[in-house]
């Protein structure tokens, strides 16, 4: 799974925390860049995001990618056993 950090990750139970993650990890693995998805709550219809993958990049042979959420830019990478991590 995806590690979550942020202000959002802050707020949310262990069930929100997952399906966030998840469309996380969807919108990495399926989004163009510059091409968001929007993930909203299911126990609090005003509580949502937007992720936004901006950059595909190598980096020591890892496929990365940057990404925003919310009003925050991250970097996420995947691992060995190809999950994206934030990093």
């Amino acid at each position: 799974g995806l590690v979550l950090g942020g202000k959002i990750a802050e707020v949310l139970d262990d069930d929100e925390k997952e399906d966030f993650g998840k469309k996380i990890q969807d919108s990495l693995e399926s989004n163009p860049d510059n091409t968001s998805s929007k993930w909203t709550s299911k126990k609090n219809k005003n509580l949502n995001a937007e992720i936004l993958p901006t950059n595909s990049y190598k980096i020591d042979n890892q496929t990365c990618r940057d990404f925003e959420k919310i009003e925050e830019e991250s970097t996420a990478c995947r691992d060995e056993q190809g999950n994206w991590k934030v990093i």
